[in-house]
């Protein structure tokens, strides 16, 4: 039997972000898709994400976007999963 992995998603506060630190969930969520209410620009990632993510991972979730996004979010570095939830292809 595996372990449960937890990902906090639709974070979009540095305080929510540190909470879920604290609380050892796996990786927090972070949302890239504008009409969502979740949704957080690529200059909110370093305002919002913790110098100290204590081994939890930060997940990028996408819907649909172009390759630039996908590259310019990554070129943050501080992503380390990238989650895709619409109809890209392969």
């Amino acid at each position: 039997m595996s372990n449960t992995w937890i990902k906090m998603c639709g974070l979009k506060q540095r305080a929510e972000i540190e909470i879920a630190v604290e609380l050892g969930v796996d990786a927090v969520g972070l949302v890239f898709y504008a009409p969502s209410v979740r949704s957080i620009g690529i200059s909110d990632i370093e305002e919002i994400l913790p110098s100290e993510l204590k081994g939890t991972k930060v997940v990028a979730l996408f819907v649909n976007p172009s390759r630039e996004e996908v590259e310019a979010v990554l070129s943050s570095g501080r992503i380390d999963l990238l989650q895709f939830h619409g109809c890209e292809e392969p």
